[in-house]
């Protein structure tokens, strides 16, 4: 009957959305046309497939363990830094993600980004020796590195993170551009930093 046929496509729906979406199309008309798909099916789908998504995301760990990196990156890097008792090096960058401008000027504000020149999202991202990958929540375009730190609250996690390592309990050397100006902040959560000689030796480098 009816329900038998909605509950149909819905599973449909979450088959197609979760293989397509976002590549095949990226609009929900598209979907309507070529699968005959409800909106609100669509929607649901969407969701559904996002929670999958942020729950996956949850049970991976932070960073990988002292000695997963350790085991799994590029020998090259054993010539700087020891397996069993070099630093626990992350580097850390930002990227922005480009928004439309929005009508408010209170919006636009809190999205411009004076570096790119737009208004965007900044997306950090944190990668260990081994490329294990880790993606910071996003942060306003308005914020600069060093607000995009403190604001996803990085460091205590790391911090927390190599304390209940059972592997190693050596703390993170962060590798950060010039731009950042974290050096003092590490040191607060018993981490050091490593920049550019082009830093400001005063806080960065």
């Amino acid at each position: 009957g009816r329900d038998k046929n909605q509950n149909d496509m819905v599973g449909r729906s979450h088959v197609v959305v979760g293989v397509h979406w976002g590549r095949t199309h990226v609009r929900f008309e598209d979907y309507v046309s070529q699968y005959g798909c409800y909106r609100r099916v669509l929607k649901t789908a969407i969701c559904y497939r996002l929670r999958m998504e942020l729950d996956c995301r949850q049970r991976w760990p932070l960073y990988a363990s002292y000695a997963e990196d350790a085991k799994f990156r590029n020998p090259d890097w054993n010539r700087h830094f020891d397996t069993t008792n070099g630093h626990r090096v992350v580097m850390h960058d930002s990227t922005n993600i480009p928004y439309p401008n929005p009508s408010s000027g209170d919006l636009n504000r809190a999205l411009h980004n004076k570096y790119y020149g737009m208004c965007c999202a900044k997306a950090g991202i944190a990668v260990q020796l081994c490329c294990w990958i880790h993606g910071l929540p996003l942060v306003t375009g308005h914020s600069d590195d060093d607000r995009q730190i403190e604001d996803t609250k990085i460091l205590p996690q790391q911090k927390g993170f190599s304390d209940t390592d059972p592997t190693s309990s050596r703390p993170f050397l962060n590798k950060l551009d010039k731009g950042y100006h974290q050096r003092l902040d590490a040191q607060k959560h018993g981490q050091m930093c490593c920049q550019p000689d082009l830093a400001d030796e005063n806080f960065g480098g």
